[in-house]
């Protein structure tokens, strides 16, 4: 007989999982102790908690959380989220730099991950075939170590950085994820029986989702706090006393002053442009932070990988 679909415990979910996404994306703007950020907050802990305890009783649920008690397993969800995090966040931070930082078109932008993408396409074949003959630590914290080294090279570009560099870059990245996932994906599902494997694939496909959406929050987050940190730290040195930024304005003044302006008016275009200035180094630098997170946070991820190879032995 085929079971009913938990309508109350998908209703509990979604609502979890809208509240947190709203909190990340609008908890700086809003403020984090606001009437709104402190209600999504908690209605989001009371169905989350609410959708946790709903899928322990036994019988028909939408997220089988008893497969989290094999450590193989288990460990395989850590690294699926936070290579969905990854995932989803440079994807998502890559392009916005290209058209930020860098002043490319949107088209430029996107075509900043175009060859990352047609490596993958064309890695996978091999990478499926490796993770079925060499032990599947190697290929998880290769490609964890791959990522993070393509990211951290991304945390130091600039607007001078060439475009073909940044496309090296992110494809050193995507390299390494071509190799995460199918090893991945055969660690998880080859440590449990196989009348658990439906549950399983769903539920890792599940939580690798959850870390792209709350990896893009996080990173969102991340470049609008920093942001507004490196703004204020910028701004603080623009005082009479900063003589780059004195030499800058009188060059600004006689590059405009042949163009017939009113003094007032030539010092404050030229203010504008310095405005603007600082305004794209602190872009610059947010997205240096952003970037470093999340190498940083696929370097954490090699302690998961480290315990799946203990787990599955192999």
């Amino acid at each position: 007989m085929p079971r009913r679909f938990a309508w109350w415990g998908y209703a509990l979910l979604c609502t979890a999982l809208f509240c947190l996404m709203s909190v990340l994306s609008t908890g700086l703007r809003l403020g984090w102790t606001s009437d709104a950020i402190l209600f999504q907050s908690a209605l989001g802990l009371v169905t989350g908690a609410l959708f946790l305890a709903s899928q322990m009783r036994p019988g028909a649920s939408l997220l089988d959380l008893s497969l989290l008690r094999n450590r193989a397993f288990a460990a395989a969800v850590a690294i699926a989220v936070v290579f969905g995090a990854g995932n989803f966040a440079t994807s998502y931070a890559i392009p916005v730099f290209g058209q930020l930082v860098q002043n490319q078109s949107a088209t430029e932008a996107g075509l900043l991950l175009l060859p990352a993408s047609l490596l993958v396409m064309a890695m996978l074949p091999l990478t499926g075939r490796a993770s079925d003959i060499v032990p599947v630590w190697i290929p998880v914290m290769g490609g964890l170590l791959l990522f993070a080294g393509g990211t951290a090279l991304l945390s130091v570009a600039d607007a001078n950085t060439p475009y073909w560099s940044l496309v090296f870059f992110a494809g050193i990245s995507r390299f390494g994820m071509a190799w995460i996932n199918p090893a991945l994906m055969t660690a998880a599902l080859s440590a449990l029986p196989q009348d658990r494997l439906n549950q399983a694939g769903g539920a890792i496909n599940f939580f690798r989702q959850l870390g792209g959406g709350t990896g893009t929050g996080v990173i969102v987050l991340v470049l609008e706090s920093r942001m507004l940190v490196y703004s204020e730290a910028l701004a603080q040195t623009q005082t009479p006393d900063n003589a780059a930024s004195r030499d800058l304005l009188a060059a600004l003044g006689m590059l405009l002053g042949p163009a017939g302006l009113p003094e007032a008016e030539t010092r404050q275009a030229a203010l504008d442009w310095l405005g603007q200035a600082v305004f794209a180094q602190a872009t610059a630098f947010s997205f240096q932070d952003g970037f470093l997170v999340m190498a940083f946070l696929f370097v954490l991820a090699l302690l998961p990988a480290w315990a799946l190879a203990r787990a599955t032995g192999k």
